[in-house]
């Protein structure tokens, strides 16, 4: 199983549930919204930018629906997440990104000081943002997709990697897990 079909197993079942409710803004979003949202953004990482099953996307973000968004899209395509925590220092989150050297890191606007540094000092092909005063890439991504099924990834499941989780660091530096 993929676990990048769960949306579109709830989709199918309740469409008009909810699946996430926002506890910061209060915004909530059906699991047909989430499974649409969620198929356009898996399609717009493959089709728009060009990453791979096996590739991986960073992510330094706070909960919120976008995060589950790019979680289960990810899953979808086969694209590995990696989860950057936002309590750390730049100079941490700058080698925990070389380390785990994703193909693109995507943040919340409330990051955006982190998100410059780390883009002066990280080699990473592509960077998205969302949030209402984010330059607006993550939305227009997910415009610009189709919801169309995506037969690039129908083989992915049990056997391919979803995380890249990076330990606390207790006896020395973060390690990739």
């Amino acid at each position: 199983m993929n676990i990048g079909n769960i949306p579109a197993k709830f989709a199918a079942l309740t469409p008009h549930a909810d699946a996430v409710i926002d506890a910061e803004t209060g915004h909530r979003t059906s699991f047909q919204q989430l499974d649409s949202r969620v198929q356009r953004l898996a399609n717009g990482l493959v089709l728009q930018q060009g990453l791979r099953r096996g590739d991986r996307v960073a992510i330094l973000s706070k909960n919120c629906t976008e995060y589950l968004e790019i979680y289960y899209a990810c899953a979808r395509a086969g694209i590995i997440t990696q989860p950057l925590n936002w309590r750390l220092a730049d100079v941490e989150l700058a080698r925990i990104v070389a380390d785990g050297d994703p193909q693109m890191v995507i943040a919340a606007d409330e990051f955006l000081e982190q998100q410059q540094a780390l883009q002066a000092s990280c080699d990473v092909g592509a960077w998205l943002s969302f949030g209402a005063a984010s330059d607006g890439s993550y939305e227009e991504l997910i415009a610009g997709a189709t919801d169309d099924a995506n037969t690039h990834a129908s083989d992915i499941g049990d056997d391919d990697p979803l995380l890249i989780l990076y330990t606390g660091g207790t006896t020395g530096d973060s390690k990739g897990a």
